[in-house]
């Protein structure tokens, strides 16, 4: 699925800004991983947990 941080944050109704402070976090505790235009999940399970 290809989407950008922009659209995420429409669809969730956010600004990019806190859409990609929040991942950045995220990567920080080794939930998902960030490279250029993909993220990957790592763990599924805390994911899940932070809704």
């Amino acid at each position: 699925m290809s989407v950008t941080l922009e659209q995420l944050a429409n669809q969730i109704n956010s600004s990019r800004e806190v859409v990609s402070r929040t991942l950045k976090n995220m990567e920080k505790q080794n939930i998902v991983r960030l490279r250029r235009g993909k993220i990957t999940i790592l763990n599924q399970k805390e994911l899940t947990r932070l809704r």
